[in-house]
C-alpha cells in the first residue's frame, strides 16, 4: 500500500507540472526528468503486479486445498456415521 501511495504522488506531482504547462504554452512539454519519473513509476507498478498476481495465485492455491481438506474431513465424518 505504501508503494501505490507514493506512486500516486509521483503521478499527482507530474499531472501537475504538466497541468501548469499546457496553461503557460498550449502544450505538455514533459522535461527529460518526468519522462524518466514516468518510466520508473510504470516499472514499479509492473513489478506490484507481479507481486499481487502471485499473491493472489498463492491463496488461490491455500483456498483449494482448504477445500480438499474440509471435503475429505466432511465425507469422513458420513463414513464413521
Amino acid at each position: 500500500m505504501r508503494h501505490l501511495t507514493a506512486l500516486g504522488g509521483n503521478f499527482n506531482q507530474i499531472a501537475a507540472a504538466l497541468s501548469v504547462s499546457v496553461k503557460k504554452t498550449g502544450t505538455a512539454n514533459p522535461s527529460p526528468e518526468q519522462i524518466e519519473r514516468i518510466r520508473q513509476a510504470n516499472d514499479e507498478v509492473e513489478n506490484l503486479k507481479k507481486v499481487v498476481g502471485a499473491m493472489l495465485r498463492n491463496m488461490q492455491v491455500k483456498a483449494a486445498t482448504l477445500h480438499g481438506r474440509l471435503s475429505a474431513d466432511e465425507a469422513g465424518d458420513t463414513l464413521d456415521e
